[in-house]
């Protein structure tokens, strides 16, 4: 019987190399929260399907056009403006009504409910979606985490399969039990590839790719090359970083 997986390794080269091993084909987000905060990944899952979904089903992103919004308004660039409200359309001090942090799981809530209705719809027209990886896990933010949860809890595998994917680290209490009831445990072997793949590239590659992760990577040699560089190879790494940043091309990158 397909069921859910939970992938564990030490480090995410090794997860990757036995996910290429093991699984195809795979859409894998990173999760990490250093790298947006609040719904690191969702954003890059949902930035991947909306495009096709606009086209395809836009009655189906309508229907759920204020949720997909909400927790993510960049996303304002590939389906329109959220709904206007006077809650959104009033000046801050004279708003009557803030919603708490509760209403998240509301939004979270609508956001499985319009992936599992795009992956029904896939069926429906004879193609099969990717294995979808969450990588990172233990780093997620609260609302990744929680978005995590309440998927595993409402997909079923035989018509998306999830991957959870990091290190074997203490998770919050409602995503541990998910995973505990839901998934298949895996633990990723050491890759000796991926110190083959390490000798093919520079220093300086790997100290920009260091960078690129925002200082999430758990590569040591990535970090051994970062810590090596001169401080002005630092500063122009980080400038080239902030500079996509301002561009505003990170919600599209995973």
């Amino acid at each position: 019987m397909t069921r859910h997986i939970r992938l564990i390794g030490a480090c995410r080269a090794d997860r990757e190399q036995w996910l290429a091993d093991n699984i195809a084909p795979v859409f894998s987000v990173r999760c990490h929260q250093r790298l947006r905060g609040p719904y690191t990944g969702v954003d890059t899952l949902l930035a991947a399907v909306l495009p096709e979904a606009v086209r395809r089903w836009p009655d189906l992103v309508e229907q759920h056009r204020f949720e997909l919004l909400y927790g993510i308004p960049e996303l304002a660039a590939i389906i329109g403006p959220a709904p206007a409200t006077l809650a959104s359309d009033s000046p801050f001090r004279e708003r009557t009504r803030f919603f708490a942090s509760d209403m998240l799981r509301c939004m979270s809530q609508g956001i499985v409910t319009f992936l599992l209705a795009h992956v029904e719809r896939l069926l429906a027209a004879g193609e099969q979606p990717p294995v979808l990886v969450f990588e990172d896990v233990q780093d997620a933010e609260p609302t990744t985490q929680e978005f995590m949860a309440l998927l595993l809890r409402r997909c079923d595998p035989a018509v998306l399969r999830l991957v959870v994917s990091g290190e074997d680290n203490v998770l919050p209490a409602e995503l541990a039990e998910e995973i505990a009831a839901g998934t298949d445990r895996v633990a990723a072997p050491t890759a000796q590839a991926r110190d083959r793949r390490q000798a093919r590239r520079t220093r300086a590659a790997l100290a920009a790719a260091y960078v690129a992760s925002h200082g999430t990577s758990d590569d040591p040699a990535e970090i051994g090359a970062y810590r090596a560089s001169s401080p002005g190879v630092r500063k122009r790494l980080h400038d080239e970083q902030a500079a996509l940043l301002a561009d505003g091309r990170w919600v599209l990158k995973p």
